[in-house]
């Protein structure tokens, strides 16, 4: 995860896959709140904060955001140039 940033509506799209746009949108929104994140982009560093915020619990809104994590490590990973990871 380099120095880009992302923006809080990607991290919405890609959790309301699993788990709804609405409980998604409701959950990051409340978890940037939470961490006091009002910006609508997140550094690496943020995203981490917000994900690890909402993987906390056991819902399938945590268990979505950690495998979600697990994505974005991996994807910048893979896009530094190291092995790539299959899919």
């Amino acid at each position: 995860m380099a120095d880009e940033r992302t923006a809080r509506a990607d991290l919405v799209k890609r959790l309301s896959a699993t788990v709804g746009g609405a409980k998604a949108l409701s959950a990051v929104d409340a978890a940037a709140a939470a961490l006091g994140l009002t910006e609508p982009t997140l550094d690496a560093a943020q995203r981490l904060r917000l994900l690890d915020h909402l993987g906390a619990g056991s819902d399938i809104v945590a268990i979505a955001s950690r495998l979600l994590k697990a994505q974005l490590m991996l994807e910048a990973t893979s896009s530094r140039g190291a092995t790539p990871v299959p899919r």
